[in-house]
């Protein structure tokens, strides 16, 4: 062994900023013999001693033992090294040296490429490697590796020519440390594929999965990015304007293909925008999970998607910060796309926890969801969608109850035929549903446009509904126990005689809004409903004009008036009208007297003395024995008029009126 020369040590110290120059180091050293075969290394403890046997350039201590600490202390105080065989002294100062003595006693070398390292023959004494790069220094793949006992399972690890076997310790991963150059147009999915391979994967509790950072521009895939398994693992980029992952075909992006045996746990995606091959493949899907849990997604935009988030059979899926958008090329067909679920499955796990999320001109429905048991929707907003913002149940197959899901602060902007559309279909059942801060407006299909349409619901609550500038705001149909409070503002903006409320076949729902338009009212200040339809409460829309006739045994031939007006108001079920009714003539019709037009059904099977009104306001009439009562008929919009005999009540004819007769009064009934 020979002592370093001066030379030697100053280019020690000008390549101490940079602990990799191991190979410029140990060619500083002078030539001279190596140590003696079967010599122990460091025979004197004084030495910094180079083995030309082995190539390794070693610091000793007072102990015998490879180690830079006696030097580093010792430098401080001045200590100076001393070339054997040479008069002066040369002084060792700490700039520039510790970090070189530093990373000689942690067994550290460097090589610029992967293909360089797998090449060299790797001094027995080095514990890791740090590669510059993958295929070339600088381009991203700069990675360290670990020496390992036996060859690793995964493909993070490469075999140096002395045979040992390496294995990736950086973290987190990224594909350029597998061959992946993002931006370049060329595949990436093999290189994304080997990165997730190094992680250990699994669902018992214990440790599980890593992190694979995607800093780069553009990465392409051929295939499907499959996640299914890999519990644990998140995939993030460098931010939504900064990365994008691009799938070249029919086929998902991001893919989990679980089973109820093999669902996947903690997948995490975000930061970064996916691009699928366009709306028009079936399969291509920016997301899809299948039997996923607790997974997370956001900070994503999706777009040129068949779907652009597909979930099915998942459970507590958080989703924030999603945006599915564009047009053109760009535009995908469905926004957030929640499947059928599992008819092989007894438990209905579909469950997403959204907000912060924007779904919008998407080329069918911006949220299709048929099963979404247990989720929750908070600050989530579909716009511009070309058929429908909100398309929910309706299961294409199977009959699994939709049920149970949390709206609150949702938005519907600008479609042509629904802002929501809730219909049963196929389902067993569609109740339970919580709908909170609801806004839905600016749907504008002259014959088909409705803001929120519910077909064969039951049991739903919708509190702070603000409807407007729709075609017609609110529609039921075959639905029960339907509770809204809320607005509706600019219906009927078709000008096609369109009502804010439209009941049919629907029965004990609740109503509390408020209505307004510049355009004709039709019904009830725009509430209409069928005759199919009965024990809807409605509260708030204060007082509507109505219009009343006279009829002599069914027939109003000739009657005319000289005025004849009527207002009334609904509270509840409970209709109260007032009118004033002076004729010009009686005509020529005979018969029992009967008001005719009243604005609602009377309630079908009422008893009459519960819908029996006096109508005190009386002139011009004859033959009267009382103060005229008006009795509604049961299950019509007509009342009798009677009066009040020595033994009971008798209807009133045309020969108790004249041509100038007058009735004033009001009327309370029960509305059907």
């Amino acid at each position: 062994m020979r002592r370093l020369t001066p030379q030697a040590l100053a280019l020690l110290a000008l390549f101490g900023p940079h602990p990799v120059q191991a190979l410029d180091i140990r060619s500083s050293a002078v030539a001279g013999r190596g140590s003696p075969a079967g010599n122990p290394l460091c025979a004197d403890p004084k030495n910094i001693e180079f083995n030309r046997a082995d190539r390794t350039l070693t610091i000793c201590d007072p102990s015998n033992n490879p180690s830079v600490t006696t030097l580093l202390n010792a430098l401080p105080a001045g200590r100076k090294a001393v070339e054997q065989g040479r008069a002066e002294d040369l002084t060792v100062t700490t700039g520039g040296v510790t970090e070189v003595l530093s990373s000689l006693q942690s067994r550290v070398v460097s090589y610029p490429t992967r293909a360089a390292a797998t090449a060299a023959r790797i001094p027995s004494t080095v514990t890791a490697v740090n590669l510059d790069g993958y295929a070339a220094a600088g381009d991203g793949g700069a990675a360290r590796y670990a020496a390992v006992a036996t060859q690793p399972v995964h493909q993070g690890k490469f075999q140096s020519a002395d045979g040992r076997w390496w294995a990736i310790i950086t973290r987190p991963l990224r594909p350029e440390m597998f061959g992946g150059f993002p931006g370049d147009g060329q595949d990436d999915l093999a290189a994304i594929n080997a990165a997730m391979s190094v992680f250990q994967y699994q669902n018992t509790g214990g440790p599980s999965g890593g992190q694979i950072d995607l800093t780069g521009a553009l990465y392409t895939v051929s295939g499907s990015i499959d996640t299914n398994g890999k519990h644990g693992l998140r995939i993030l980029g460098g931010g939504m304007n900064v990365t994008e992952v691009r799938g070249t075909g029919n086929f998902s992006v991001f893919k989990d293909a679980g089973t109820s045996t093999t669902g996947t746990a903690e997948v995490e995606l975000g930061n970064m925008k996916i691009r699928c091959s366009g709306k028009d493949n079936a399969n291509a899907h920016g997301v899809q999970w299948n039997y996923s849990y607790n997974g997370k997604l956001h900070d994503l935009f999706v777009y040129a998607c068949n779907h652009a988030i597909d979930l099915s059979n998942s459970w507590q899926v958080n989703m924030t910060r999603v945006r599915g958008d564009g047009v053109g090329a760009d535009q995908s067909n469905i926004g957030l796309y929640m499947g059928v679920a599992d008819p092989a499955n007894p438990v209905i796990n579909n469950a997403v926890n959204a907000s912060d999320v924007v779904m919008n001109s998407q080329a069918q429905y911006n949220y299709r969801l048929i099963n979404f048991q247990g989720s929750k929707f908070s600050g989530v907003e579909g716009g511009g969608a070309g058929l429908s913002n909100w398309y929910l149940c309706d299961p294409p197959t199977g009959n699994k109850p939709c049920q149970w899901g949390h709206f609150d602060n949702v938005l519907a902007d600008t479609a042509p035929q629904y802002g929501f559309l809730l219909r049963q279909g196929n389902a067993s059942e569609m109740s339970e549903l919580f709908f909170g801060n609801m806004w839905t407006g600016n749907i504008y299909d002259a014959a088909a446009g409705i803001g929120l349409s519910i077909d064969g619901g039951q049991d739903i609550p919708i509190s702070s509904l603000l409807a407007v500038r729709t075609v017609t705001a609110v529609a039921l149909n075959n639905s029960a126990r339907i509770n809204i409070h809320g607005t509706i503002k600019n219906y009927n903006i078709s000008n096609q005689s369109k009502p804010a409320i439209s009941l049919a076949s629907s029965v004990d729902n609740v109503f509390n809004v408020t209505t307004y338009t510049a355009q004709p009212v039709v019904g009830y200040n725009g509430y209409v409903e069928d005759a199919n339809s009965y024990r809807n409460r409605v509260y708030g829309l204060g007082v509507a004009p109505c219009t009343l006739g006279l009829t002599f045994g069914g027939a109003s031939t000739g009657i005319t008036y000289a005025a004849n007006g009527c207002s009334f108001e609904v509270v509840g079920t409970t209709v109260r009208a007032q009118f004033l009714t002076t004729l010009s003539s009686k005509g020529t019709a005979t018969g029992v007297a009967q008001i005719t037009g009243l604005p609602f059904l009377t309630r079908g099977g009422a008893p009459g003395y519960g819908a029996t009104s006096p109508v005190p306001g009386i002139t011009g009439m004859s033959g009267l024995t009382s103060v005229p009562i008006a009795q509604v008929q049961n299950g019509t919009k007509q009342a009798y008029l009677m009066q009040q005999g020595a033994t009971g009540t008798a209807n009133l004819a045309d020969t108790n009126f004249t041509a100038t007769s007058t009735l004033v009064g009001s009327l309370t009934y029960t509305k059907q």
